[in-house]
C-alpha cells in the first residue's frame, strides 16, 4: 500500500508504524470491558504495560475466508487514512494511530484515547441544564477543524453521527477517521 503527503512517501504500512512506536501486541493489556463498539468492531481501553501510557485499542475480527481480501483492503485504507492525519501539524481534531498488529484472528489497531463522545457528553453533562454558549462555540471550531483537515487530505467521513464525535476531558474533539 502506498500513499504521499507533502513530507513523507509510505510504501509499507508496517515499516511506518515500527518507525512511530516500537511495540509489540504484547506490550498492550486491555483494561476493563469493552468501551464502544463499531458495525465490525469493538474499542477497548488499553494501558502499554512498557510505559504506562493509556490508548484506545480497536479489535476487528477477521471475516469468512471468502471476505478476507475485501476486508484487508477496508482495513488498510483505514490505516492510511489514520496515517495522513497522523502527520498532519494541525491533527488534534482527529483520531491518531499508534500501532498496527494482525494476528490469525483480527486486526488490532492502537488509537489514542478519547474519554467521551459528544453524544454522552450532552446526555450526561447537560441532560437538564444548558450547555454554555462558550463550549458550543469551541465544540463548533473544532469540529470545523477535524473536517477541514479531512477535507484537505480528500477524506470523506462516511458515517459522521454524534457518538463519532470523540472529545477528550480537556474539551477537544477527535474525529474518526473510518476505513468506508
Amino acid at each position: 500500500m502506498e500513499y504521499s503527503n507533502q513530507n513523507h512517501q509510505i510504501n509499507n504500512i508496517d515499516d511506518e508504524m515500527s518507525f512511530y512506536q516500537n511495540s509489540k501486541y504484547e506490550d498492550f493489556k486491555k483494561l476493563g470491558k469493552k468501551i464502544g463498539s463499531g458495525q465490525f468492531s469493538k474499542v477497548y481501553k488499553c494501558i502499554n504495560k512498557k510505559t504506562g501510557d493509556i490508548y484506545a485499542m480497536k479489535i476487528i475480527e477477521k471475516s469468512s475466508e471468502s471476505q478476507l481480501e475485501l476486508q484487508e483492503k477496508q482495513v488498510r485504507r483505514e490505516i492510511q487514512n489514520l496515517f495522513r492525519c497522523y502527520h498532519w501539524e494541525k491533527n488534534y481534531n482527529t483520531l491518531k494511530i499508534f500501532n498496527f498488529f494482525e494476528t490469525e484472528e483480527e486486526f488490532i489497531l492502537i488509537l489514542n484515547y478519547c474519554d467521551t463522545n459528544l453524544e454522552k457528553l450532552v446526555n450526561e453533562r447537560y441532560k437538564d441544564k444548558k450547555m454554555p454558549l462558550e463550549k458550543i462555540k469551541l465544540l463548533f471550531l473544532e469540529l470545523n477543524n477535524g473536517f477541514r483537515n479531512l477535507y484537505e487530505e480528500n477524506i470523506i467521513h462516511r458515517d459522521i453521527k454524534i457518538n463519532n464525535i470523540m472529545i477528550e476531558y480537556r474539551l477537544e474533539i477527535q474525529m474518526i477517521v473510518y476505513r468506508d
